[in-house]
C-alpha cells in the first residue's frame, strides 16, 4: 500500500475535487473518455510528419510498418469524434435554443478565437492555392463539419425519436452505400459538374445521405442497440477487423485506387475500423469503470486524471498545430513519430491546464 503525507493528500484531494465535482462517475463509462484521449493522440500523431524537417527516416522494416499503421489508424480519429458526438447528443435532450446556446460557448467562440490566433501568429500552410481560412488552419475542417452537423441535429431529432430501429438502420445502410463514392473520385459511380448539381446517374439520389453526419447518426444507433451488440461484442470486433483488411485489399487492388481514397474519412474501411475501435473502448470501458468507481485514493486520482485529459482534448486539438509549427523537429528514425506526438500531447495538455485558471477560460478552451 502507498503511504501519503498530509500535504500530498491535500494535493490529491484538491485535484480530485476539481475534476470530479458535479460529475456522477458511478454511471460514467471511462472507455469513452479514454477513446477521446486516444483519438486526440492519433490526430497529433497523424500530423507530425508534416512538420518533420527533411521528412521521415526509416532504418528498418518495423519502423516502416509502424509508420504505415499510423497512417491507416490515424484516419479513424476524426470519425470516432463524430461517432462520440452522436452517441451523446442525438436526439437532443434540450430545446434548440438551449442546445445552440451551449454550443456557441463550447465550440463556436473558441473556434473563432483560435482562428484569429492562427491568422496572426500561425504559419502558412504549404499549399498557396488554398483559401485564407485553410492556409493557416487546415485542421479546422473538422470544426466546420461539426458545426454543420449541429445545425442539422435539431431537424433530425423529432424523426429520430419516432422512428423504429429498423427504419434507422435502413437509413444507415443508405449512408453506408455512399461510402463507395470515394473509391475513385468522380469516375466510378458519379460524375460531377457545376459543383455536383447535375445528376447524370441514379447514384446521385444518395447524395443527400452522404457525409460526416452519417458518423453522427451511427453513434446514436450504436448507443441504442448496444445492449444487443454487447452479447456478441468479441465476435463483432474480430469479424470487423477481418472485414477491414478485406475491404482495403478489394478496394485497393480491384479498383486500383490510391491509398488516400482507400482510407478516406468517408470510406468503407475507415467506417468499419472506427466502429470496431469504438465498440472495443466501449466494452473495455465498462470494466475500467467498475475498477475506477471503487473507493480508494488511487482509483479516484486515476479517474480524475482521465476526466481531466478527456475534457482537455478539444482544446488540445485547437492548439496542437501551433505547437508543431514552433518546435524544430528532426526525424530520429521511424520510431520518433510517436515520441514527438507524445511530447506535443503533453505540452498541449499543460498549456490547457495553465489557461484553464485564467478568467473566462471557457471561451478560449471550450
Amino acid at each position: 500500500m502507498l503511504n501519503y503525507s498530509v500535504a500530498e493528500l491535500r494535493i490529491i484531494k484538491k485535484f480530485v475535487d476539481s475534476n470530479l465535482s458535479n460529475q456522477n462517475i458511478g454511471n460514467r463509462n471511462f472507455g469513452l473518455d479514454l477513446l477521446r484521449i486516444f483519438a486526440c493522440f492519433l490526430v497529433i500523431l497523424y500530423h507530425v510528419p508534416q512538420y518533420i524537417q527533411g521528412g521521415m527516416e526509416f532504418h528498418d522494416i518495423i519502423s516502416r510498418i509502424l509508420n504505415s499503421s499510423f497512417f491507416y489508424l490515424g484516419r479513424c480519429a476524426v470519425p470516432m469524434f463524430f461517432i462520440m458526438s452522436g452517441y451523446f447528443i442525438l436526439p437532443l435532450k434540450t430545446d434548440t435554443k438551449s442546445f445552440f446556446s451551449k454550443r456557441i460557448t463550447r465550440i463556436l467562440i473558441p473556434t473563432l478565437l483560435w482562428f484569429l490566433f492562427y491568422q496572426f501568429l500561425g504559419t502558412t500552410y504549404d499549399n498557396p492555392v488554398h483559401s485564407f481560412w485553410i492556409n493557416k488552419t487546415p485542421h479546422f475542417w473538422y470544426l466546420y463539419a461539426l458545426l454543420g452537423i449541429y445545425l442539422t441535429a435539431p431537424i433530425v431529432t423529432p424523426w429520430y425519436r419516432e422512428a423504429s430501429i429498423k427504419i434507422k438502420c435502413f437509413y444507415l445502410i443508405l449512408w453506408f452505400m455512399t461510402l463507395l463514392f470515394v473509391i475513385n473520385n468522380d469516375t466510378l459511380f458519379v460524375s460531377y459538374s457545376h459543383q455536383g448539381m447535375l445528376y447524370y446517374t441514379p447514384f446521385h439520389a444518395l447524395f443527400v445521405f452522404s457525409g460526416y453526419f452519417g458518423y453522427f447518426f451511427l453513434g446514436a444507433i450504436l448507443r441504442d442497440i448496444y445492449s444487443i451488440l454487447q452479447k456478441y461484442i468479441i465476435k463483432i470486433i474480430i469479424v470487423g477487423c477481418l472485414m477491414y483488411v478485406l475491404a482495403i485489399l478489394l478496394i485497393k487492388y480491384l479498383f486500383l485506387t490510391s491509398d488516400s481514397n482507400v482510407i478516406a474519412y468517408c470510406s468503407i474501411p475507415t467506417a468499419i475500423l472506427s466502429v470496431v475501435i469504438f465498440l472495443l473502448f466501449l466494452k473495455t470501458g465498462q470494466m475500467i469503470s467498475i475498477f475506477l468507481n471503487k473507493t480508494g485514493k488511487k482509483n479516484r486520482l486515476a479517474a480524475g486524471i482521465i476526466i481531466d485529459m478527456s475534457n482537455a482534448t478539444f482544446s488540445m486539438y485547437l492548439m496542437h498545430v501551433y505547437v508543431l509549427e514552433n518546435i524544430y523537429i528532426v526525424s530520429l528514425g521511424g520510431y520518433s513519430r510517436m515520441l514527438i506526438a507524445f511530447i506535443v500531447f503533453v505540452i498541449t495538455f499543460f498549456v490547457y491546464k495553465i489557461l484553464s485558471h485564467i478568467p473566462y477560460s471557457k471561451y478560449i478552451l471550450g
